[in-house]
């Protein structure tokens, strides 16, 4: 063997051995034994790159049944690359209003996901009858990053006190023609 088939051989050692590392990762978040620790799992995969899509994908597929990981699994896959599986479970979840909604909006304007748009769109309307909620704001910018507009009806009820925060916020970060 040449110097450079050594080196490939030994470099082909630490990949394998670097990738059975990353699919134990994987198992952990799905062998977590509560949601907590799921989270603090979920936080610290997307260090490991795109080499645990294959891993991250089956759990998305095979975790339907508990939201938290199913939600969660997706949530990496997105941050690591997927735009497939991840996406639809991610715009999914923004449409159930499920207590992933808001995270899982965020996370697809974050990655600029103009598929989303309607499902954004119609989780900010869904929260604009409380014109306090905090979750306005967050709906309001992950749906100005995917390039998506406040439908006309959520505007007017929105900007219907011109001295709230949010009034103010929906007419700075989208305009109408008459403002």
């Amino acid at each position: 063997m040449t110097d450079i088939e050594i080196e490939l051989a030994n470099l082909n050692q630490i990949i394998e051995r670097t990738r059975t590392s990353a699919r134990d990762c994987v198992a952990r978040l799905r062998e977590a034994p509560d949601d907590d620790l799921r989270y603090l799992i979920a936080e610290r995969l997307p260090a490991l790159g795109s080499m645990i899509l294959p891993d991250l994908l089956e759990v998305v597929r095979d975790s339907a049944d508990e939201p938290t990981l199913h939600y969660l699994a997706a949530w990496v896959a997105l941050t690591v690359g997927d735009r497939t599986e991840s996406v639809t479970v991610l715009r999914e979840e923004v449409l159930r209003g499920s207590r992933w909604s808001l995270p899982a909006a965020n996370s697809l304007g974050r990655h600029k996901v103009a598929s989303a748009r309607d499902e954004i769109s119609r989780a900010l309307d869904r929260v604009s009858s409380d014109r306090d909620n905090p979750d306005i704001a967050q709906y309001s910018a992950a749906l100005r990053q995917v390039g998506g507009a406040i439908s006309a009806a959520t505007r007017a009820q929105l900007v219907k006190d011109n001295s709230s925060w949010i009034a103010r916020a929906v007419r700075s970060d989208f305009p109408a023609d008459t403002d």
